[in-house]
């Protein structure tokens, strides 16, 4: 039997009290969906031979992609100022990512709605968008007849425990539309992976590319955000991965892609 990984990683702000401005109000996690053999033959490897090739190797200091250093060109992606240089890693990330197997769910909350719809009963979002986001994990493993797991980055250390009570009381009792009994069934772990941004997880940073793009696409479509130029990276990479997104039956909409409430 197949064994899948989920990879999450977030885009935006998770605090329920705080929903002033875009990067506030709106709180998107994105899982990217790994088979875990494809992970340890072939993508974690090409993924550091792309690294490698553009960023150099440094065994003591991996580099790890993160989306707000490379648009910013901090650090060791300051190569990418030369618009030749960035042109052709982006030319050799897009057909990386293009040839990748794996698959997309995301997860977007808008929590200005969601306290003025539900008031006191109102959840914490970052919780919320993973219950609602392992549920469309486990329809995932069932069409696939395979089971798997999930591991996400770490946040800080009162949050990371808060998020491993809230992962393994899911994984006890189940969701409002999945049964504990189901989730155990195709669920291989109690706990969740959590690990930190400098252990070079491949999954992570794949995860840390696209989920902000996907967000501001998912903002567009339901006319909370302009949509940015066509030629931007961001719509380019959005549009590379659409064939990804998890469709459940011919739907995309409620299962690879999500809005809450």
């Amino acid at each position: 039997m197949s064994k899948y990984r989920m990879y999450i990683d977030e885009s935006g702000n998770s605090d329920i009290g705080t929903s002033a401005g875009e990067n506030n109000r709106f709180l998107c996690l994105t899982g990217v969906i790994f088979d875990l053999e494809y992970v340890n033959t072939v993508f974690a490897k090409e993924l550091e031979e792309l690294k490698a090739k553009f960023f150099g190797v440094n065994a003591d200091n991996p580099v790890i992609l993160h989306r707000k250093d490379m648009i910013n060109f901090r650090g060791k992606f300051s190569v990418l100022k030369d618009e030749k240089i960035r042109d052709n890693f982006n030319t050799e990330l897009f057909e990386k990512i293009s040839n990748w197997k794996f698959t997309i769910i995301s997860v977007l909350i808008d929590k200005k709605e969601i306290v003025s719809t539900y008031k006191e009963w109102a959840r914490h979002p970052y919780h919320f968008c993973l219950e609602v986001l392992l549920e469309k994990y486990i329809i995932f493993l069932k069409d696939k007849r395979a089971v798997g797991d999930v591991l996400i980055e770490s946040r800080d250390k009162e949050d990371d425990r808060r998020l491993s009570q809230v992962y393994r009381d899911i994984y006890s009792k189940g969701t409002h539309y999945v049964s504990g009994e189901e989730i155990r069934t195709y669920l291989t772990s109690v706990e969740i992976k959590i690990k930190p941004k400098s252990a070079n997880i491949a999954g992570l940073q794949i995860a840390d590319l696209l989920v902000t793009n996907i967000r501001n696409r998912m903002l567009a479509k339901y006319g909370l955000k302009q949509n940015s130029e066509p030629n931007s990276f961001g719509n380019k990479l959005v549009n590379l991965i659409i064939p990804k997104i998890f469709k459940h039956g011919a739907k995309i909409w409620g299962y690879g892609l999500k809005k809450l409430p």
